[in-house]
């Protein structure tokens, strides 16, 4: 069995198990880049489908971006997302503006 720095034993599926999250770490600027480009192409496709009066899919777009924001805990991405959707949503008609304040249960 092999030691580490301070001389404790580790198992060869745990030295195994730390160069493989040692190996993961490394990784994760490059999927970190990967999601910011991604999150970017599904702002832009939201904003070309909403020009165009494809307000459903620019919805679609946009609800994927805030999942997308979401995970890569990307706060300032989520609320733009969402808002864009939110503004979607009331371009289709399907969300009730009121100024009357919130309404009692039935």
């Amino acid at each position: 069995m092999a030691r580490d720095p301070e001389g404790n034993l580790i198992s060869p599926k745990l030295r195994a198990d730390q160069q493989e999250v040692n190996s993961l770490y490394a990784q994760l600027p490059t999927h970190a880049e990967q999601g910011k480009q991604e999150l970017e192409q599904l702002f832009a496709s939201g904003h070309e489908r909403r020009d165009a009066g494809q307000t459903a899919e620019a919805r679609e777009r946009f609800v994927a971006a805030y999942l997308l924001a979401r995970e890569l805990t990307f706060a300032a991405g989520e609320a733009e997302a969402l808002t864009l959707a939110a503004t979607c949503t009331l371009e289709l008609g399907e969300l009730p503006l009121t100024l009357t304040g919130p309404q009692p249960y039935p």
